[in-house]
């Protein structure tokens, strides 16, 4: 429901705290979880030079090991 999208998306969140630590490319972009209809998807936050959010699916963006990496940390989150 919307409790959890809030709750997973504050950057204090355990999947974003394991996704931080676990990625290893380092970069500026936020994961944003979104509720489509029946259907969670995953998004990729980052700042544009002009102060303006830009949003990209992770799926489109991600490499197959950041998307492990995802994974491995929701699995995680859940499982804590």
């Amino acid at each position: 429901g919307s409790e959890a999208i809030n709750f997973l998306n504050q950057e204090n969140s355990s999947v974003q705290q394991l996704y931080r630590y676990l990625n290893p490319m380092v970069s500026s972009k936020q994961l944003k979880f979104v509720a489509d209809e029946e259907e969670l998807s995953i998004k990729l936050t980052s700042k544009e030079e002009n102060g303006i959010s830009k949003e990209t699916s992770a799926k489109y963006v991600l490499s197959s090991g950041q998307m492990n990496v995802l994974a491995l940390s929701i699995f995680l989150s859940v499982n804590e």
